[in-house]
């Protein structure tokens, strides 16, 4: 069970009893109609199949919301949960990790678009049961948020399934890496595809006159490129959060190295 005080412990219970959860539809999304800043957690997802989620924290709520505003523009709502007692960051950290984790076994209709918080490398700190008063507070967070998607009327329990990787540019270690899978109807980059390593962080791809850098620009003003998190450095690279589906090979490589390429920079993934 891990170790939360007596006092913390108190202070879960009172945001358990005062627990109001919000829902505001992206395209509304301002200072105004999210309202109160304030520390807790929050999840933008998307009402239609796939049914793409993104649980984050903040000890910011409208700060943190307002920078993702743009990013999250393929998402249908954002869920916020205010923690109304004291709470640690180190319990909100704990909160957000098992929030994940629980809903990445309860929920298999999902595409997770920061799937990567969930890899766990060596000793796994979470990996024992939560405080009971955390799970109370987990299990009316996580019971709310399948109340809101499962009333969609556009709803599918379908479990998601994992694409086969046909197809690769370079690998993980090189400048440019990239998986993908061809089909009769086009190539998809898959989740976790690289831009070239050079490409860190958002300015570094504005302001270039290119056919490539433009569409990058727009994936991710729609949140399908963005920044992962828990990577060695905050700004370690920027990944496809989700599958994407291109014409032709050589418009997926060219995205993929931000110039123009041909369609035989994919090479046929044998593993």
């Amino acid at each position: 069970m891990s170790f939360v005080s007596q006092s913390q412990e108190m202070e879960i219970q009172f945001s358990i009893e005062n627990l109001v959860p919000q829902r505001v539809h992206v395209s509304s999304l301002n200072r105004e109609t999210i309202g109160r800043t304030g520390y807790g957690l929050y999840l933008f997802y998307k009402n239609s199949p796939p049914h793409h989620v993104y649980l984050g924290l903040s000890e910011n709520i409208v700060e943190r919301i307002i920078q993702q505003r743009q990013l999250r523009q393929n998402y249908s709502y954002v869920l916020i949960y205010r923690l109304r007692g004291y709470v640690e960051f180190e319990i909100l950290k704990e909160l957000e990790i098992r929030a994940l984790r629980q809903a990445w076994k309860r929920w298999p209709w999902v595409k997770w678009s920061n799937e990567r918080s969930l890899w766990v490398k060596g000793h796994d700190a979470y990996s024992h049961s939560a405080n009971p008063a955390m799970s109370m507070l987990l299990q009316s967070i996580l019971c709310n948020a399948e109340g809101y998607i499962e009333s969609s009327r556009h709803f599918d329990p379908t479990p998601t399934r994992q694409t086969r990787v046909t197809h690769h540019i370079g690998s993980e270690r090189e400048d440019s890496f990239a998986i993908a899978s061809a089909s009769g109807r086009g190539i998809t980059i898959l989740k976790g595809s690289r831009l070239p390593k050079s490409i860190k962080r958002r300015s570094d791809i504005d302001g270039r006159l290119s056919r490539s850098m433009d569409k990058a620009v727009s994936l991710w003003r729609l949140g399908i490129l963005d920044r992962w998190r828990w990577t060695v450095k905050r700004d370690d690279g920027i990944y496809f959060t989700q599958d994407y589906r291109c014409k032709s090979r050589a418009e997926a490589a060219s995205i993929i190295s931000l110039s123009d390429r041909p369609a035989t920079d994919w090479k046929v993934h044998k593993g």
